[in-house]
């Protein structure tokens, strides 16, 4: 099924949603969450979870700070072996359709 909004407005009508379910009696809550649910195309349980998510804050990529495995030298090695594994396939795939 095709999502009705895009995922940046889902999450942002999620957080404003979340808190005006939290402080609902039972039968407006259910309401917010029928017409929720029309809105963002997410099936009830997903809704539900969503809004039970402590964090309203959105996520950044993680990074990450490794050193380097290879030297430039070693990296253009293993550059040039990749691609004669690579040239080697193609060949045995041409001897292999005759």
């Amino acid at each position: 099924m095709e999502p009705k909004i895009t995922k940046a407005v889902r999450d942002e009508s999620a957080c404003v949603v979340r808190r005006r379910y939290r402080t609902a009696t039972i039968e407006y809550r259910r309401r917010i969450l029928s017409k929720f649910i029309a809105v963002s195309g997410y099936h009830l349980k997903c809704a539900i979870e969503v809004w039970n998510w402590e964090t309203t804050e959105p996520k950044t990529p993680r990074t990450h700070n490794r050193v380097p495995l290879y030297d430039e030298a070693a990296r253009q090695a293993l550059i040039v072996m990749r691609e004669a594994s690579d040239l080697l396939q193609v060949v045995s795939r041409a001897r292999a359709r005759r």
